[in-house]
């Protein structure tokens, strides 16, 4: 994981680590898959499995380009209550702390 948030981070890119996972900008799929796998070969020395729950929009471009619309539509669906209200607490404690 230091290796991965290392990398990310020079490469101003904010990543999230939970666990054994980590979370990117979805434009930046590639760059951390890439990472991890350079990590994973640094600290074991071989390849390791690595999963994914979601295809970053730089993978579709590159690799499906014709699902491009289809991708970006999804991704402009309405956001459900639990969310909705997840984000007013969010976006209430930034106020309080003067974040925005």
């Amino acid at each position: 994981a230091e290796i991965v948030i290392s990398a990310m981070t020079k490469a101003n890119i904010p990543v999230l680590c939970i666990h054994d996972s980590f979370v990117v900008d979805y434009n930046h799929f590639r760059l951390l898959q890439g990472t991890v796998s350079f990590a994973a070969r640094s600290i074991l020395g071989r390849e390791v499995a690595l999963s994914q729950n979601y295809v970053g929009l730089d993978v579709v471009k590159l690799e499906t380009p014709h699902l491009l619309e289809d991708y970006l539509e999804m991704r402009k669906l309405d956001r459900s209550p639990g969310y909705l209200a997840r984000r007013r607490v969010f976006q209430e404690r930034l106020a309080y702390l003067g974040g925005q």
